[in-house]
């Protein structure tokens, strides 16, 4: 069930307010249309066959509409106000939520259409640990950091997204196929919560490993299912709330000289990924004091003995996974989709900060 790009029925919202729909134990339906409400669906959300314990993951889903009234003591408002402290972490281990206009959408197709609704009800999300929302509406695509934008007020005046790790990823993914074509005109610059955006027909899959590992991929529909144009590994807000990462940023230091006096690494799409990987096994055991902070151009970083697999895919794409020896092959602790920098120089964003 998607919130795709076409307004759903009321009476079938009402049916799901009133009827609240349980966890979801089974594999969900691909890409299909519900034939009542005219909604495209472009997403799969399934439960990995190859996870050992696959009959004890749950995941519980929510429908927002912001085409109905929302406000404070209406029935959307009293029905979510409820029931998402209902939510047992313990035994329900992902906490989706699906609606239909974006509350982060840097397009300018519907901008800020969602913004009442999101200063009423994102402290709840935050609050819930919600892992991911997705949303429809905009006809393109686009993935956002982990942020929020609850602590503005008008004394503080603090009014930009901030980096919030107790908060969801946002998703708008209304590009599953419409009559009015693709929303092209994007705001620019590209805001900084927004890790990618494009304006492709696509679909995507959230492929849930276990209770704390799911795998996300964005498809464009002309490449077909085995190139994914965007990925990223989700960790469960609740039995793993870890910074979700790639590998290492494309950085380079190149610029400085006495002059300028510019020292510090920066972004830089022509330079390469930088791995350290000395955590085969030694003798002297593992290496555990880290500088800190983390400086801004490490993605991810871990004192753990694990392994690690280049996978060359085409002459484009390369895909590459690190895995704890503990965790097995199963489990991928970090990974990132490679884009060849001669053929395919794109920047790779495969995660949230």
């Amino acid at each position: 069930m998607m919130t795709g790009n076409a307004p759903i029925k009321g009476e079938h919202v009402q049916h799901l307010l009133e009827h609240d729909q349980p966890p979801v134990e089974k594999e969900q339906a691909a890409t299909a249309v519900d034939q009542r409400s005219s909604l495209l669906i472009s997403l799969s959300v399934k439960l990995s066959r190859s996870s050992p314990t696959r009959t004890g993951i749950m995941f519980h889903i929510k429908l927002l509409v912001v085409h109905l009234h929302f406000g404070k003591y209406t029935p959307q408002y009293m029905w979510l106000e409820a029931e998402l402290p209902k939510v047992n972490r313990s035994e329900t281990s992902w906490l989706i939520v699906l609606m239909h206009s974006p509350w982060y959408n840097s397009y300018n197709y519907h901008y800020m259409e969602g913004e009442t609704m999101r200063v009423m009800y994102e402290p709840w999300f935050v609050k819930y640990k919600v892992d991911v929302v997705f949303a429809g509406h905009v006809h393109a695509y686009e993935r956002s950091e982990r942020i929020s934008n609850v602590a503005y007020n008008i004394v503080n005046m603090e009014c930009n997204p901030v980096p919030d790790q107790s908060a969801p990823v946002y998703i708008t993914i209304g590009d599953g196929g419409n009559q009015e074509g693709l929303a092209t005109n994007m705001t620019q610059p590209q805001p900084k919560y927004s890790a990618f955006r494009e304006a492709s027909f696509g679909h995507a899959i959230f492929d849930v490993k276990n209770r704390t590992h799911a795998y996300y991929a964005w498809h464009r529909n002309q490449d077909g299912y085995a190139a994914e144009a965007d990925s990223m590994w989700f960790y469960n807000r609740f039995w793993q709330p870890m910074v979700e990462s790639s590998a290492s940023e494309r950085i380079s230091n190149v610029a400085y000289n006495i002059v300028n006096m510019e020292c510090n690494p920066v972004p830089d799409q022509s330079a390469p990924v930088y791995i350290t990987i000395g955590d085969g096994g030694n003798q002297e055991g593992l290496a555990t004091n880290m500088t800190q902070p983390q400086p801004k151009y490490s993605a991810f970083r871990e004192a753990s003995f694990g392994h690690a697999i280049f996978d060359v895919k085409n002459r484009t794409h390369v895909y590459y996974a690190w895995h704890r020896n503990q965790d097995g092959y199963a489990v991928e602790a970090d990974s990132m989709w490679f884009y060849n920098r001669f053929w395919q120089p794109m920047d790779e964003s495969s995660a949230s900060v």
